[in-house]
């Protein structure tokens, strides 16, 4: 009897767990069950000759003889989102999976891409959901019968509208145009440009090759990742959608532009009020055409001047520099250079009091100046102190000419100084006293 009830335990245990396993395998229908093979999805793509996607709205492209078009647009085509397009989709190529249709929204797909060739033959690729790690969209190849697991880049160059192949630029000038940048943001006025306002060798150490001239009384180097962004962004000002009604949409009187130019002319974007879908109203001056763009498209304007820069106090590469001195109310510290380039590379010698120092030694310490940062703007007075602390810096330029930079720290609390560039009275940025006081503590330990 007791093995009896035994047998009919592990039967009941046997019967729960096929039940379990069972749930489980209906929950994670959307867990991919790969064949392990990858395969290209769309065959003979170059004997394409449409291509429509239907979607809430419909997109047809042709092939002509000189090349692909859209139909049905009253803008110039962008051949660059097009090749785009079409490359993915001709190189898109996915793994097999076994799934419910109905479990991946492919039993009524939302989106239907149809490729035809001339002989009227037609591949349709229905798009279904994407799978749980947000890496692969399920897509079933309808006259094969064949459900692919594929990336989401292939699927997202998908265009949903026809407006996604055409020039949409607001801009008549390409980044590449432009030399200077005004923002007038209703707060300051951010003024950046092209042209530095040093010698080649004091630039070299400013890496985006772009600077800020105002607000700020000096001019400072625009941080790489910023100009880049500002860069990328200028080719990516886009109108989503031409705006037809007539009204003011908040562009009678602006808080916020940017001006263009590209030293011969300029475009000024004002831009108005937010619209739906998290997007704004814009428009070019003396234009009567209203656009709207996507409000992510004007972040790379919408920083402070202070956040757009770097916050080095004055950096300066070592190779440059023939001379260092570091002076405080009670001593200072002269540092002397000598460069020798070979034509490969520049080898620098350290010398103090004339006795030759330890190059790489050096060049870890000189770090600690080159990295001094400020931490904060200055809104206040006008500082009459004499400087605790100056830095000097002797440099030739690349016309043989003696350039001296000065930068004095001037005493404004206990904590933090004030930052005095070429005895400039005017003063921009303050800084932790603390972090000053560690690097004179390691030039004068010397």
């Amino acid at each position: 009897m007791k093995n009896k009830k035994n047998v009919i335990y592990i039967v009941s245990s046997v019967v729960i767990l096929s039940a379990f396993l069972m749930v489980i395998v209906q929950l994670n229908q959307h867990s991919v069950a790969k064949d392990d093979q990858v395969e290209t999805v769309i065959e003979h793509f170059e004997t394409v000759t449409s291509v429509k996607v239907n979607a809430k709205e419909k997109v047809s492209l042709m092939k002509q003889e000189d090349g692909w078009h859209v139909e049905g647009v009253d803008r110039s085509e962008d051949a660059t989102k097009i090749n785009h397009f079409l490359s993915a989709m001709k190189d898109m190529t996915g793994d097999q999976v076994s799934v419910e249709k109905k479990n991946v929204q492919l039993n009524f797909p939302k989106v239907v891409v149809s490729f035809s060739d001339m002989d009227g033959s037609v591949q349709r690729l229905a798009i279904g959901a994407m799978d749980q790690q947000g890496e692969n969209y399920y897509v079933e190849h309808k006259d094969n019968e064949i459900i692919y697991a594929v990336d989401r880049a292939f699927i997202e160059s998908i265009p949903l509208q026809s407006h996604a192949l055409v020039d949409n630029s607001i801009l008549s000038m390409p980044s590449s145009a432009i030399t200077e940048i005004e923002i007038d943001n209703g707060t300051e006025i951010i003024q950046l440009r092209k042209d530095s306002p040093f010698s080649e060798v004091e630039s070299l150490a400013h890496v985006s090759g772009w600077y800020v001239y105002q607000p700020f009384r000096s001019a400072y180097s625009v941080n790489f990742s910023h100009a880049q962004d500002i860069l990328l962004g200028i080719d990516q000002l886009e109108q989503v959608e031409q705006v037809k009604e007539p009204g003011d949409y908040g562009l009678e009187n602006v808080d916020f532009s940017i001006t263009f130019s590209d030293g011969e002319r300029e475009e000024r974007l004002n831009i108005g009020d937010p619209a739906v879908n998290n997007m704004y109203y814009v428009q070019l001056e003396n234009s009567e055409e209203i656009y709207k763009i996507l409000a992510e498209r004007l972040n790379p304007f919408s920083h402070r001047a202070y956040e757009m820069i770097d916050h080095f106090v004055h950096i300066l590469s070592l190779d440059v520099v023939d001379q260092l001195t570091i002076v405080t109310k009670e001593t200072q510290v002269t540092y002397t250079f000598k460069h020798d380039d070979d034509g490969e590379e520049i080898v620098t010698s350290v010398f103090l009091d004339g006795e030759k120092q330890d190059t790489e030694n050096f060049r870890n310490e000189y770090k600690k100046i080159a990295g001094l940062s400020f931490d904060r703007t200055y809104d206040g007075e006008i500082v009459e102190e004499e400087p605790e602390v100056s830095i000097v810096y002797q440099l030739t330029d690349e016309n043989g000419q003696s350039i001296e930079n000065k930068i004095d720290f001037l005493n404004i609390s206990d904590k933090e100084v004030a930052i005095r560039k070429d005895n400039n009275e005017r003063i921009d940025f303050i800084m932790k006293k603390e972090k000053l006081d560690q690097v004179i503590e390691w030039a004068l330990r010397r």
